[in-house]
């Protein structure tokens, strides 16, 4: 871990008490003395030797450990004990035979860029017929091999030399003299300069490698030691006192504030170098606020840290050739160049590497903070470029004494401050030795260095955005010339009384003038933002393109970054209104398009961002609505089987399988006819009005406590919110704002912003346009409508956050009725609680009721005063007040495309993620007034809107009118009485029930005077009543279940109807198994299997000829077993049973104690049940099958949980908890009968399908092109996992001939050595540093006569690993006994099981991929780029397996377009 200066606490730099050239953390310190056992353990741990001149010959003493304890105690640490070497040994590397590495050993440094070192020639071993002759060759370069410098832990640094290896000589690099500039690029061409040292003559040359004339020699340069970082607590040393005194005071320039007063210092140093400490996080925070909120740099000084903060990446040559640059120019700081350069060459970072400005200025900065001049210029140029450095400057002027009008900060066109207030005295700074007096200003150099996201003119766009509230203003007059940072002075001089001309400008280049022209731009689409009315601009149509294209990716993420910036951080109050439009309205102006248009060419892409930079946001904004006005196809009626096919394989390939699935068999779309509209505004079902004016305490109430919106949390829901949902009225989509996870700052601004809308700080303007909504009436299955809103996404994802994060506070706030909030299994409990309840006593009724438009009419006031009568959930009324405090407006299109305006004054909005939790409260008063007036025996139960009345015949007409009473009383709720349903086992009718019913249909079903296939009703979607009932119920849900697998088979694309029938079609019955008895779900469970093999025999073209039953049974196994995972209802019908009443039970225990104390007696056999003893004996089964169940006392109390399952990446099934864990049981024996039945060969194929990935090709979402497979070669793995053995071919057909040979690579082989290797990696962090050759390899584990390979049959993964052996012993063995290379076999059998080598690559791949996203994204960024990399492979094997099956020519190769963005591979992985 890094050494944070300014650390507090644990993290506290402390020097090491023997050494005063070394810090730990305070922590590490206290650990480290406590693993001491003597006085050879308490050396510095990175000196060690005991040689340093800077440790202290007596080492540790008795003084420094009180010392040390009184720090520990100051700091509230406690003294860590010994920890046992079990808990610290690691792992050791047995691959390497000659030395030993571990993981604490420092990186291996590469060799120094554009040195090379003469000596013997090498030599080539020719064959000929008598022999072989070794020819020397006109090489004569030694070979680069630093010398590792050890201690007890590993190697803790390393000494630069090269090896020569013909005579054996070595040559150090600190012992030669290394000329200034060798590496960077030429004077007179531009191409890198090469130094060449003749160890034989001990003379060196410069040359250019283009062949130019060449640079002349320039003087030879040392390269002395870096000197350490500062240290910024002091634990007392016993060192000579002229030690301490000669350092200097620590840390000064990392908590240096703005100056009190007025500056007359020529020099700028006391502005630079805390920017640009600020700009590397190192500043202290004290100071950090000083500078943001002092008055002369409030409006300023925040966006030009960030610019640097957030500045691409430069490479160590480029800074080399900025400080030469800046010493050509001020020979004053010449002096310094050598310990500079050698501060960056000595960091020995990796060929091609690029630091950021926080690694440079720590490198750079001396040890009380400060930086150098020259350090200075060059990092401003470097990173902020020209135009920042320019502006920072002229921001320095506000500090002195005013001469002329000072600069203004502008924070969009048209707005203007007050000029600063006038400087006073500068404050004291300590001397430096090494200040100098300013020196002539350096010219910029010309290659600035672009934003990570935008590129050419997008990144000019990107620096204006930021630049965009500064106005360009003359400098003053009437004072000496000065520049940036001319070092640093004790006493100031007096100002010089001749004032001298204005400095020059700095001549413009083409970037200069693009960014000053996107500057003037953004300037003027802010102004322009001002006529703009959110709410009016949001009511308009607009079509948008579902995500954004790469090509303007970087543009559209800018818009929002600047959007953000100014609505998260305001400085004038129009900043934050201008910000939240230019957010909202971004996705609008660029991606906007015509109906039925899918695709923008890139030239009209191009135009919109020109059309941005030059500020004309308005043009846009018209345009967009006059593409949306262009005159829509005509509406047609319902949808035909191929249009829900295709809709449905276009969601698969969005990842969104539920989606889907329902695409191709929900009910169409409401007519856009004037019918729709007039229900739609009907008053009885949309009241217009509110029902009452909200009382002044809700309207006024401010909580306490802000609304919490955990960052985690909402950064989760972002990466998980669905794709291809519609997008909001502004035009913006989840696809477009989940952009702004690539950047940690963007992420975290959109934070911001989602926080203020949580809280209600949002501009008045702004919420009337979030408020606008967009009605979607969608048809019944009774030919009504149901209006759900669309709204905005910010609001819809805010919103989805807190019903998580207040999801326990919701729970209790509605117990103990309400069973439907974020409840696990609320409506099986309250389906088993109906069950039970009928079956203990046959008069017990069941009142069955549902409310009228329960969203729409529920009354605002019962919602929000509930809310605000409990204190826990106070917090969320600003939110929710926003919304439903007065009365909405929304719009709906009719069939001409005309928009009609909706009026609401009650009820929610059906999609708002808050809307059940607020239902809920407004509706639990009256089930509490409903409560008060029940009798023993009688109860209560809720889901949302449908409620549940247990009591005897005669108490159900009176408690139908009390809970009708309290719901209209309490929350405006009338109940329906066409689905009132009531039913007792008895057969006796409660009295005054007939005026109840609605229609024909009659409300008692109770009655034995009727078919048997009438007597029930449907508690949440299970049947409960008669036999005969529930038996009539499943086939009709067959029936449904069947209209979605008869669908499946004519989506064209092969790979996503099998999604379909895996993930969706398969599990659908896996409700009522857990619900019903096993016994009432047998004849369903059969039938279910029977019509998902039919399916699959049609997708594999078999037409009606059924699998047979050894491929069924394969088909029916679990993946982790080698299956397809199309798991049998008929078997898994006990555990989804079983495992349904241990969810339930804890569920009911919390809400209905007396019930679950009867249902433990009954389960423990005393007074059974009918459906306590099919629980007995599902659990009775399991056991059989060799499942340890828990007893039921344990699960009643809570006791016993669910073990967690480590297979689910291997074998992802929909069902969690105690299911998962039981169905293993039954897999396990599947498993061991099939296998008992298969031959040798069928035995070695199905072990190949099973193991790690091993079905990932099968279960990956096709939402890319290079993991999406042709339905020809997807047929391949689908018959392969269910037929009979196929004789494997001879050779596969690669995807491509691999480019690299051994020698390429860090071994002695002959030049002529043809042996190729797929990749060859270099500079990777992995097993320490080794070059790393890739060689990837498909095996069979079947012969070519189609029999097993020995203990194919037998042990898992025989074959891959049998193939990793002969790459190493045979085919490479010089990789075997390599001390700096490593072979990586990436093996994968034919069956899809990945090698043990090839799972470990992917996941330190991942991990040192993921180094580079925010700590609070790494997690998910491992799962994710693991899933998509071992999706890449397996897509590549099955793709070349099935290409050499079906003679096909080579698949093309995978993976070489361009890289997806962090938020695409996050979304990509929301389902691993």
């Amino acid at each position: 871990m890094w050494i944070q200066l300014g650390a507090i606490g644990a993290q506290l730099a402390v020097p090491f008490p023997a050494c005063s050239r070394h810090s730990m953390h305070l922590e590490c310190l206290a650990q480290y003395r406590a693993q001491a056992s003597g006085p050879p353990d308490l050396l510095c741990p990175l000196c060690r030797h005991g040689q340093c001149p800077d440790c202290l010959p007596g080492g540790w003493s008795g003084e420094q450990d009180a010392l040390l304890r009184a720090l520990c105690r100051r700091h509230g640490l406690a003294i860590p004990e010994r920890l046992s070497g079990e808990s610290t040994v690691r792992e050791a590397i047995r691959d390497y035979t000659l030395r030993t590495f571990t993981s604490s050993d420092a990186p291996e440094p590469p060799p120094p860029p554009g040195i090379a070192v003469l000596c013997c020639q090498r030599l080539a071993a020719m064959g000929h017929a008598g022999g072989v002759d070794f020819v020397p060759l006109p090489h004569r370069e030694m070979q680069w091999a630093p010398i590792p410098i050890r201690h007890g832990a590993g190697i803790a640094a390393w000494r630069p030399a090269w090896l020569c290896p013909g005579c054996a000589q070595e040559v150090r690099l600190d012992a030669l003299q290394i000329p200034a500039g060798v590496g960077g690029p030429c004077n007179r061409c531009g191409a890198v300069t090469r130094w060449e040292y003749d160890r034989v003559t001990g003379r060196g040359t410069c040359s250019c490698t283009a062949g130019c004339a060449g640079p002349v020699n320039p003087p030879a340069l040392t390269t002395p030691a870096p000197q350490p970082p500062a240290e910024t607590t002091a634990l007392p040393v016993s060192a000579p006192a002229a030690s301490q005194a000669s350092r200097p005071t620590a840390a000064f320039w990392l908590s240096r504030g703005p100056p009190s007063g007025e500056v007359r210092d020529p020099t700028n140093s006391w502005l630079y170098v805390p920017l640009l400490h600020a700009a590397a996080a190192d500043l202290a925070p004290t100071a950090l606020d000083a500078w943001r909120t002092d008055p002369r740099t409030s409006d300023w000084w925040e966006h030009a840290r960030q610019l640097l903060a957030a500045s691409a990446p430069v490479t160590p040559q480029h800074l080399v050739a900025a400080l030469a640059q800046v010493a050509e120019t001020a020979p004053a700081h010449a002096h310094h160049m050598p310990d500079l350069v050698a501060r960056i060459n000595n960091a020995c970072l990796p060929t091609g590497a690029c630091v950021h400005v926080g690694w440079a200025v720590r490198q750079l900065r001396e040890q009380d903070g400060y930086l150098l001049a020259p350090v200075q210029e060059t990092l401003l140029q470097c990173f902020g470029g020209r135009l920042l450095a320019s502006a920072v400057d002229r921001h320095s002027d506000r500090f002195r004494p005013a001469a002329g009008p000072p600069p203004q900060a502008l924070p969009a066109a048209g707005h203007s401050q007050q000029p600063a207030e006038e400087a006073l005295a500068p404050d004291d700074e300590p001397a430096h030795p090494d200040a100098e007096a300013p020196a002539e200003e350096a010219p910029a150099p010309d290659n600035e260095p672009t934003r990570p996201d935008a590129d050419g003119d997008d990144a000019a766009l990107a620096a204006a955005a930021l630049r965009a509230r500064e106005a360009t203003v003359s400098r003053g007059a009437g004072r000496g010339r000065r520049g940036r940072g001319r070092g640093r002075r004790a006493n100031s001089p007096a100002p010089n009384p001749d004032p001298a001309p204005p400095d020059p400008q700095p001549p413009a280049t083409q970037r200069g003038l693009a960014a000053a022209s996107a500057e003037a731009g953004v300037r003027q689409g802010l102004a322009s933002l001002d006529a703009v009315d959110l709410q009016a601009t949001c009511r308009q149509r607009v079509f948008t393109l579902q995500s954004a294209p790469a090509r303007i990716r970087g543009a559209l993420r800018t818009a929002m970054r600047t959007g953000l910036r100014l609505a998260v951080h305001p400085v004038a109050p129009e900043d934050a209104l201008r910000g939240w439009k230019l957010f909202c309205l971004a996705p609008r102006m660029f991606l906007f398009r015509s109906p039925g248009e899918s695709r923008i060419p890139s030239t009209e892409l191009e135009r919109r961002c020109e059309l941005f930079r030059a500020g004309h946001w308005p043009d846009l904004l018209r345009q967009s609505a006059s593409a949306a006005a262009v005159p829509p196809s005509p509406r047609r009626g319902d949808p035909s089987d191929a249009q829900r096919a295709r809709r449905a394989a276009a969601l698969v390939r969005l990842g969104e399988l539920s989606a889907a699935g329902h695409a191709l068999t929900a009910q169409p779309l409401a007519a856009g006819s004037s019918d729709t509209l007039a229900e739609l505004r009907d008053p009885a079902r949309r009241p217009p009005a509110p029902y009452a004016p909200l009382p002044e305490p809700v309207l006024q109430h401010a909580p306490a406590e802000a609304c919490p919106l955990p960052l985690p949390a909402f950064l989760r829901c972002l990466r998980s919110a669905r794709r291809g949902s519609a997008p909001g009225p502004s035009g913006a989509t989840n696809e477009h704002i989940r952009i702004l996870l690539d950047d940690d700052e963007d992420a975290r601004l959109l934070h911001g912003a989602a926080v203020r809308l949580a809280n209600a700080d949002v501009p008045p303007e702004v919420l009337a346009g979030i408020r606008v909504g967009r009605l979607v009436a969608l048809k019944k299955p009774n030919g009504r409508v149901r209006a759900l809103v669309i709204g905005d996404v910010l609001r819809r994802l805010v919103g989805r956050v807190l019903a998580q994060h207040f999801a326990p506070h919701l729970q209790q706030a509605c117990m103990p009725h309400q069973f439907g909030l974020s409840t696990r299994a609320g409506t099986e409990a309250v389906s088993r609680l109906l069950r039970a309840a009928t079956e203990a006593c046959p008069r017990a009724t069941v009142l069955s009721v549902d409310a009228v438009g329960a969203f729409d009419h529920v009354s605002r006031g019962a919602m929000l005063g509930a809310l605000h009568a409990r204190p826990q959930l106070q917090p969320l009324l600003p939110f929710a007040r926003q919304f439903y405090a007065a009365p909405s407006t929304y719009t709906w299109y009719d069939e001409a495309d005309r928009a009609h305006v909706i009026c609401q004054g009650e009820g929610g909005e059906q999609g708002d993620p808050l809307m059940p939790a607020l239902y809920a409260l407004a509706q639990h008063e009256a089930l509490c007034d409903l409560q008060s007036q029940l009798r023993d025996g009688e109860a209560v139960f809720a889901f949302l809107d449908d409620t549940y009345i247990v009591a005897a015949p005669d108490r159900v007409r009176t408690l139908y009118d009390a809970l009708a009473s309290a719901l209209w009383d309490r929350a405006r709720i009338r109940l329906h009485q066409g689905k009132t349903r009531i039913w007792n086992a008895a057969g006796e009718e409660p009295p005054d029930i007939a005026d109840l019913g609605e229609g024909e249909e009659s409300v008692w079903v109770g009655d034995w005077t009727l078919p048997p296939e009438s007597q029930g009703l449907t508690a949440l979607g299970s049947p409960l009543g008669h036999d005969a009932f529930v038996a009539r119920q499943l086939r009709h849900k067959r029936d449904d279940h069947d209209r979605l697998l008869a669908s499946i088979p004519a989506v064209d694309d092969l790979q996503a109807a099998w999604l379909l029938l895996r993930f969706c079609a398969a599990p659908r019955a896996n409700y009522l198994l857990r619900t019903l008895p096993p016994h009432l779900t047998a004849d369903f469970a059969a039938e279910h299997d029977a019509a998902v093999a039919r399916c699959l025999a049609t997708l594999l073209e078999q037409g009606d000829t059924p699998l047979p039953p050894t491929s069924l049974n394969t088909a029916q196994l679990a993946q982790r077993f080698g299956g397809l995972g199309l798991r049998s209802a008929w078997q898994d019908r006990f555990a989804a049973h079983w495992a349904s009443w241990c969810d339930t039970l804890p569920v009911i225990l919390a809400r209905a104690p007396a019930a679950a104390a009867r249902l433990r007696a009954a389960l423990q056999g005393d007074g059974a049940l009918p459906s306590t003893a099919a629980a007995t004996h599902a659990r009775a089964h399991l056991c059989d099958l060799g499942f340890e169940a828990p007893d039921w006392a344990d699960l009643c109390s809570g006791a016993a949980t669910a073990p967690p399952d480590p297979d689910h990446a291997d074998d992802p099934w929909p069902v969690k908890g105690w299911q998962r864990s039981a169905a293993r049981a039954c897999d396990k024996r599947a498993y061991e009968t099939h296998l008992s039945d298969l031959t040798p060969a069928s035995r070695a194929l199905l072990l190949s399908q099973a193991g790690p990935f091993a079905s990932r090709a099968l279960n990956l979402m096709p939402t890319r092109d290079d993991i999406a497979i042709p339905s020809a070669q997807f047929r391949v793995p689908l018959p392969r996992s269910t037929g009979p053995p196929r004789r494997p071919p001879h050779g596969l057909r690669h995807l491509r001939r691999p480019r690299h040979t051994l020698a390429d690579m860090n071994l002695d082989v002959p030049v002529a050595d043809e042996r190729r290797i797929e990749v060859v990696a270099n500079g990777l962090p992995l097993w320490h540093g080794s070059q790393l050759a890739l060689d990837a390899t498909i095996v069979s584990p079947l012969t070519r006569r189609g029999e097993a390979h020995p203990r194919a049959d037998v042990q898992p993964g025989c074959a891959v690993a049998a193939a990793a052996r002969r790459k190493r012993c045979q085919t490479y063995p010089e990789l075997g006994r390599a001390r700096r290379c490593r072979l990586v076999v990436v093996g994968i059998e034919t069956g899809g099981r990945f090698g043990t080598e090839a799972v470990q690559l992917l996941r330190l791949l991942a991990r040192h991929r993921a180094d580079s996203v925010p700590a609070h994204l790494r997690p998910a960024a491992i799962t994710s780029w693991v899933a998509r990399w071992s999706g890449l492979l397996a897509v590549a094997a099955q793709r070349a397996y099935a290409a050499t099956l079906l003679e096909l020519p080579p698949a093309a190769e995978l993976g070489e377009g361009p890289m997806p963005d962090l938020h695409e591979v996050l979304a990509d992985a929301r389902w691993d």
